[in-house]
């Protein structure tokens, strides 16, 4: 049997959810390292309990506070697995680190938004692993608070199908926060892509907002994404025909207007208006 390896990284997303799951909240002390150099934290979180659904995000908050080492906040490392360290055979989710960590070891509130690297089935063995990266550093994460996050439609939730040459205009602001990507409101649009080469782009006055956009194929996997910071934002591919999901979503609670642009463009434009287990570790 191939043997899986946890990596832990060093400071770096579906109507809402039906039925989204949290655990009791729980406390992990003195968390240290990975193996070899040991002190990680690790509990069976009871995955017997979840109800039965696919699980395709999570949401994690807890209290960071510095223990021996020098340890920073943006090393702190969450993984979920199907067993303890040493039985593990599925990864959910790799060496994930917190969105607001920070190169130092203030104390902090930290928070975690993401997805899963493969769903997790409500009902199978769920493990969770805490670590901090740097070697022989130790940490207290306390008030861990878990919620898993049921996957959901994005047909259900679409504004509209573009075809080639499609442009759209759209605006967050207000939006509901239903993939959960990041903090802000989103919005999901559809592609009818003919096969051959996808190119989409976001533009947005990025002097005043921040937006992102991922793509998805019809079962909605995740194919690419695009999250510089500057507009406009651009994803290109070659791709068989079928349906494709577009998601937009701002980073942390960055809401405004945008022009979605699906080209190659044909000699007429239609315009749609809507109103509206790696482990990092950090250089020393």
């Amino acid at each position: 049997m191939k043997k899986l390896v946890l990596f832990c990284v060093v400071g770096l997303l579906a109507a809402p959810a039906m039925a989204d799951y949290s655990f009791a909240p729980f406390d992990a002390l003195n968390v240290g390292n990975l193996p070899p150099d040991g002190g990680h934290f690790e509990t069976d979180l009871g995955g017997g309990a979840v109800p039965v659904a696919t699980y395709s995000r999570f949401e994690v908050s807890a209290h960071w506070v510095a223990g021996g080492g020098g340890p920073w906040s943006n090393e702190a490392n969450l993984f979920f697995t199907d067993n303890d360290i040493n039985n593990i055979s599925v990864i959910y989710q790799n060496g994930y680190t917190a969105d607001n960590g920070a190169a130092d070891g203030n104390p902090i509130d930290l928070t975690w938004t993401g997805v899963f690297a493969t769903s997790y089935q409500g009902g199978d063995p769920l493990w969770f692993l805490a670590c901090q990266a740097y070697v022989g550093s130790t940490a207290d994460w306390t008030g861990i608070d878990i919620t898993l996050i049921e996957a959901m439609a994005m047909s259900a939730h679409s504004l509209g199908t573009l075809a080639p040459g499609d442009i759209a205009n759209g605006d967050t602001t207000g939006h509901s926060n239903d993939f959960k990507y990041n903090r802000a409101g989103d919005d999901i649009w559809a592609l009818d892509h003919p096969g051959g080469t996808l190119d989409l782009s976001l533009a947005f006055d990025d002097t005043l907002i921040d937006l992102d956009m991922w793509l998805f194929d019809s079962a909605e996997v995740e194919l690419d994404g695009a999250w510089e910071t500057t507009s406009p934002e651009a994803i290109t591919g070659d791709y068989p025909a079928g349906t494709y999901y577009v998601l937009v979503d701002g980073w942390e609670d960055s809401e405004g207007a945008y022009t979605l642009t699906y080209t190659p463009e044909p000699t007429s434009l239609a315009l749609l208006v809507l109103g509206g287990l790696a482990v990092v570790r950090r250089r020393r």
